[in-house]
């Protein structure tokens, strides 16, 4: 996993040292919720986490100065890779999460030659679904998913290379 940089942040691999930072937006019940997961309950918790974090290799820590604020990777569902990201909340609405998901998408283009790139978000997160829309991925439609136990609607997204390679993508 190579480590990307941008103007105000450092994306790395997820390392054990992260726990204290991780945990103290993982307790939040407006932060995991919306990402599909529930509040953690102890730091051992978090640890947890971040160990299959390392194992899967494919989660990058957002480091903003040196504070670890968040996580962003890429997932592989049904031979589909799509982009999820979770911000500790103390740092929403200052640009970071966009300015994370803009250098991950050139890298996943760039780097790994993917020719599609798929976001998803539940129907009442509104805040993911702006920054999606802000990412400039188009709307392919919404599926029910079951999330700890419930019904959830999803919406789906993607954004294609040519788009990227064309610089079709108002961010570009």
């Amino acid at each position: 996993m190579t480590p990307i940089k941008t103007k105000r942040l450092l994306l790395r691999k997820i390392v054990y040292e992260d726990a204290k930072d991780m945990f103290e937006y993982a307790v939040d019940p407006e932060v995991g919720p919306k990402a599909g997961w529930l509040p953690h309950k102890s730091i051992e918790e978090t640890k947890r986490v971040i160990e299959g974090m390392i194992n899967s290799n494919e989660i990058y820590s957002i480091v903003y100065q040196t504070k670890m604020i968040g996580t962003i990777g890429i997932h592989t569902k049904n031979d589909k890779k799509y982009l999820g990201y979770v911000l500790n909340r103390n740092y929403w609405r200052q640009g970071i999460m966009t300015e994370a998901c803009k250098a991950v998408i050139i890298y996943l283009f760039n780097e790994l030659n993917l020719d599609v790139i798929y976001i998803s978000h539940f129907l009442d997160n509104h805040k993911s679904e702006g920054l999606i829309k802000k990412l400039d991925f188009e709307l392919i439609g919404s599926k029910k998913d079951i999330v700890q136990g419930e019904p959830k609607e999803v919406l789906e997204y993607k954004i294609e290379r040519f788009r990227f390679e064309r610089k079709m993508l108002r961010w570009q």
